[in-house]
């Protein structure tokens, strides 16, 4: 099995799971509602815009407790690397949760946007940069980048196109070759990477790009639809070398 992509919501699939099945956990939950809900805060014109441009977000958000129900899954599952994406400004709440569910927090590392979207709100400074939470179970850890440091630079997909950068699909999407970087540091050949809110699946596309196996699931079938599109083009690909 080079993959599997489900049009399901991630704690049946993870339920579904045995224990230590997976090699590799990389993902990208929804945020708080504080972070989703900021922008509902705008002003009506530039609420409406920005409606426009994102297309909104149509999923709900993590609350405290969910974030260590899903902890506490990743944890039951994985064999080696977890690594959540998150808000910077609640990445404590996933590095506890983990640690609670019995995971060994390593680091958080720093995606830097190239191209950020401005602050739509223009009272204060936009962000320009997303978070992840590295945890592995207790053990000796073990990556493939030497010395580098956890700071990746990549453009963030667009709406429309433009120079450099992939088209937006989701208004969360990560782009793939931030997740190609992130496959080739953490993972190996032949390794399985979950990916229990996988969006249009662009972890497992860079997972099969490079050789990896991945599993993964989407609740919005239009996501899902569009994520089993780009999984089976990538699985007519040649893997990457690496």
């Amino acid at each position: 099995m080079r993959y599997k992509f489900l049009h399901s919501e991630a704690l049946s699939l993870m339920a579904s799971l045995e224990d230590g099945s997976v090699d590799h956990i990389i993902t990208d939950p929804p945020y708080s509602a504080q972070v989703q809900n900021n922008r509902r805060e705008l002003p009506l014109v530039r609420y409406q815009a920005e409606q426009r441009r994102l297309r909104d977000f149509n999923f709900a958000p993590l609350d405290e407790a969910m974030v260590g129900v899903y902890a506490r899954a990743m944890a039951r599952l994985v064999r080696r690397w977890v690594l959540v994406f998150s808000a910077v400004e609640h990445t404590c709440l996933w590095r506890e949760a983990l640690e609670e569910a019995g995971l060994k927090y390593i680091r958080t590392g720093i995606w830097v946007k190239d191209n950020p979207p401005p602050s739509f709100s223009g009272d204060r400074p936009g962000t320009g940069y997303e978070s992840y939470v590295l945890a592995h179970p207790p053990g000796k850890t073990r990556w493939n980048g030497g010395g580098k440091v956890a700071v990746h630079r990549a453009l963030t997909p667009i709406d429309r196109g433009g120079v450099r950068s992939e088209r937006k699909i989701h208004p969360a999407q990560k782009p793939l070759a931030l997740m190609e970087e992130l496959v080739t540091l953490y993972t190996d050949p032949n390794e399985l990477i979950l990916d229990p809110f996988a969006g249009v699946a662009t972890a497992g596309v860079a997972a099969l790009r490079l050789g990896r196996r991945f599993i993964g699931c989407e609740i919005e079938e239009t996501y899902w639809r569009q994520g089993r599109e780009r999984l089976e083009a990538a699985a007519m690909s040649q893997p990457l070398m690496v």
